[in-house]
């Protein structure tokens, strides 16, 4: 049974939004929205909000879910692979944030660099990238959100999914990423906050360490080396290899690194990583707990992505699941939200201004309303996919992941070195997607673990030994000048 009704259900949805836009409308009302700000904030975000916003929207509903699932099927080795990339990336993006910025200081998005360099073959191969991301994201966090509240609420996962994409869309195409950097500051002190309490409150409720001690090895007690070999190579080389590439395939994360005052750029975002790293370390946590309640017989997981709420109701009173509904709404939200609008800086840069437009002058006027449109496009996309019936967050996952995974190498090597050959990199993009992404979806559909791991390695070196080889003896022309 769920453990509120379903008229909590949607006074939590419609609150949280009704407090967001609030949020964003105040935010809005204090300073005049041109298109700077909608983009970038006017590039004046600074260090704190900076790191609060990052690590707010770096907390996907795998941070969420997965955390708890991996430590649940895993143990401590499920959970070692699943943070330790997802900390890292952070930590490898800042000083590439730094040179984006140094070369486009008055850029928008990554695919714009790629276009001045490379060419418009390039920039459409990453804008198909980028903008399939931006889907894949937001679709991934309303099966999940979608996914909770039926569970705690009863409320159908279709009405729950549309619900929340209307309540995202809300404030996300008022205030665009002004608000959004306001609203995840808040979302992010939120998903602190509640991993404060309710964790070790949970912890407590279960009678101590000692019944997380017993999860340390899964619910079958199989995973007791943080190295465990299978664990590394089924899990730990397709995750660490897609999320390495996250931020770097992720124009979340450059629009940010555009956002943020130029001198702050490197530090906010290694204090995101450090911030960040708080939930998924304290969130499977609730994962060891769930493992260790089961083989003591007194707990059953039916659903392991849901072990973390699950766990929760069944130690805790109903308020302290209250505090865990609301963390959910507010990770899911903030990663939903700077979806919509990293895509929207994609569709009024890179397609109205940059393909459609060929470069020529656009009023800031029209280019506001092209991002707000996009919004709406990509919400609408994102929600026909999370509405897939059987869709699960750890497929979609590591579908995106090896998509992204293909720009990683190719834009490193674009930021750190002139002389990269266009046809070269477009020939070894695109290769590597067409070889290894069918073999990833194929190994997933029958479970070739062997077959998953091969197609994610395969995407990343053969997209990246390409270029490299492709380009060795190549002059590249002198840049142009930076966007203005």
């Amino acid at each position: 049974m769920p453990s509120f009704s379903a008229t909590t259900g949607y006074v939590a949805i419609v609150a949280f939004t009704l407090a967001m836009v609030a949020l964003s409308w105040w935010r809005s009302r204090r300073q005049p929205l041109g298109l700077s700000g909608f983009l970038v904030a006017d590039r004046q975000v600074g260090t704190w909000s900076a790191a609060l916003s990052i690590a707010g929207s770096w907390v996907w509903a795998p941070a969420l879910f997965l955390s708890s699932q991996k430590a649940f099927q895993q143990g401590a080795a499920g959970l070692f692979w699943f943070t330790f990339a997802n900390v890292l990336c952070l930590v490898v993006f800042a000083p590439l944030a730094v040179r984006i910025r140094r070369q486009l200081p008055k850029g928008y998005t990554l695919p714009e660099l790629m276009r001045q360099r490379h060419g418009p073959a390039v920039h459409g191969a990453y804008l198909f990238q980028f903008f399939s991301l931006q889907v894949c994201s937001f679709a991934v966090q309303l099966v999940g959100g979608a996914a909770v509240f039926e569970q705690l609420t009863g409320v159908s996962f279709a009405v729950s999914a549309v619900l929340l994409t209307l309540g995202v869309v809300a404030y996300a195409w008022l205030g665009g990423m002004r608000a959004s950097v306001a609203t995840d500051v808040v979302q992010a002190g939120l998903i602190l906050l509640v991993c404060a309490l309710v964790v070790p409150w949970s912890i407590t409720a279960a009678g101590g360490f000692g019944v997380v001690i017993a999860g340390l090895a899964g619910a079958t007690g199989a995973f007791g080396n943080i190295f465990e070999p299978k664990v590394a190579y089924s899990f730990g080389i397709i995750v660490s290899l897609g999320l390495l590439a996250g931020p770097i395939g992720d124009q979340q994360h450059w629009q940010r690194a555009f956002s943020v005052e130029e001198s702050k750029v490197q530090r906010a975002f290694l204090l995101a990583a450090a911030l960040f790293a708080v939930v998924p370390l304290t969130l499977g946590l609730l994962g060891f707990l769930g493992a260790g309640l089961v083989s003591q017989g007194m707990l059953t997981i039916s659903d392991p992505q849901l072990v973390g709420p699950t766990v929760v109701s069944h130690l805790l009173p109903r308020a302290a699941l209250g505090l865990f509904l609301v963390m959910l709404l507010a990770g899911l939200t903030s990663t939903m939200d700077s979806a919509l609008v990293a895509a929207s800086s994609l569709g009024a840069i890179d397609v109205v201004k940059l393909v459609l437009g060929r470069g020529r002058q656009i009023g800031s006027e029209r280019l506001l309303i092209a991002s707000r449109r996009t919004v709406l496009v990509v919400a609408a996309a994102g929600l026909a996919i999370a509405l897939i019936p059987g869709l699960k967050i750890l497929h979609l996952f590591l579908f995106y992941g090896t998509l992204r995974a293909g720009t990683m190498l190719p834009t490193v090597l674009t930021l750190l070195r002139r002389n990269i050959n266009p046809r070269a990199l477009l020939v070894a993009l695109v290769g590597g997607w067409l070889v290894g992404l069918p073999g990833f979806v194929y190994g997933s559909l029958v479970g070739n673990v062997h077959l998953k791991v091969a197609s994610t390695v395969f995407v990343v070196l053969f997209s990246g030994l390409g270029t490299w080889l492709g380009s060795l003896g190549y002059r590249e022309p002198a840049a142009p000048a930076a966007s203005r």
